[in-house]
């Protein structure tokens, strides 16, 4: 991979690493306080659960096909229901934690798996893929520090606009991987 194709495909990481990083503790203090025990503990059953599935799908090679040929849906679904739990959720605090379980465990999951076999396809060499893995963890935890610091400078942010920066950094990120998930394709003639 060239160092524009590097570029393109952590800036979306790095940006939702930070964003997280830097909103999370309002939003987990603001939402946690919200529901009891029982909720939380349904949504890790679903989330477990649904990912259980999940993954027993993508070893089988016709699902990983459809995966990969369906990536732009898995993006866009993913993003649209990420904007629907986060404002649903903000009246109804049980939604957001059923409905992120549900996010991370499918759509979520599906996308970073598709991003990871097509860089698997171009980085074939498992010292380079190897450097290539580090590199990626650099970066997004570059980008989580940064992120933690800066929550920890503005900790007083209205809820409302961690919210809004989570979903729009969740966006971008959907925007670059599209981006680049289209461009390795072209590039490397990978036929997804």
């Amino acid at each position: 991979m060239t160092a524009k194709e590097k570029f393109w495909y952590l800036i979306g990481p790095v940006m939702l690493s930070f964003s997280f990083a830097a909103t999370s503790p309002i939003v987990q203090i603001y939402f946690i306080s919200l529901i009891g025990p029982k909720v939380l503990a349904m949504s890790n059953i679903l989330g477990t659960f649904l990912s259980i599935i999940v993954n027993w799908t993508v070893p089988k090679k016709n699902m990983k096909s459809w995966y990969r040929k369906h990536f732009l849906l898995i993006v866009i679904s993913d993003t649209l229901l990420t904007y629907v739990f986060t404002f649903f959720g903000y009246q109804y605090p049980e939604i957001r934690f059923l409905g992120f379980s549900f996010l991370n465990a499918v759509s979520t999951c599906l996308w970073v798996m598709v991003m990871r076999n097509v860089v698997n396809r171009i980085i074939t060499d498992g010292d380079q893929r190897t450097d290539f893995d580090a590199l990626v963890q650099y970066t997004t935890l570059s980008g989580s520090l940064a992120g933690a610091v800066t929550a920890f400078v503005f900790s007083d942010i209205p809820v409302e606009y961690c919210l809004v920066f989570q979903c729009i950094a969740n966006t971008l990120f959907g925007l670059t991987d599209i981006y680049i998930f289209k461009r390795l394709n072209k590039m490397y003639n990978l036929d997804l």
